[in-house]
């Protein structure tokens, strides 16, 4: 795994960074709209994840992809348009991904 990460440390930096910040707005609009007895509707908790889905595609997509989906990463590996080398270090920098979140959050 190490070795990959010297060799591309932008894309998984890209895929690390897009993950998390899906992760850390999803979580706050669940949050705010507990926090507001409910006046953010799921239109706006799906919103508001598409928007954060749109963020993420559009800054990090020329640099990695933006494979924020492990199903996108393993889709395009089996069309070969994403080399099977690179699928186990992507999976490792999203499963890594919770560990580093509650180190934040604490």
């Amino acid at each position: 795994m190490w070795l990959y990460l010297i060799i591309w440390p932008g894309q998984v930096g890209a895929e690390f960074i897009g993950t998390l910040i899906l992760i850390f707005a999803g979580t706050a609009a669940a949050i705010v709209n507990e926090k507001t007895q409910g006046s953010e509707s799921l239109l706006g908790l799906a919103g508001s994840s598409g928007l954060a889905v749109m963020i993420v595609i559009l800054s990090t997509g020329h640099i990695s992809g933006a494979h924020l989906n492990p199903a996108v990463t393993i889709a395009f590996a089996a069309l070969k348009h994403f080399p099977w080398k690179h699928v186990r270090t992507n999976e490792r920098a999203r499963v890594g991904l919770p560990f580093i979140r509650e180190m934040a959050v604490i």
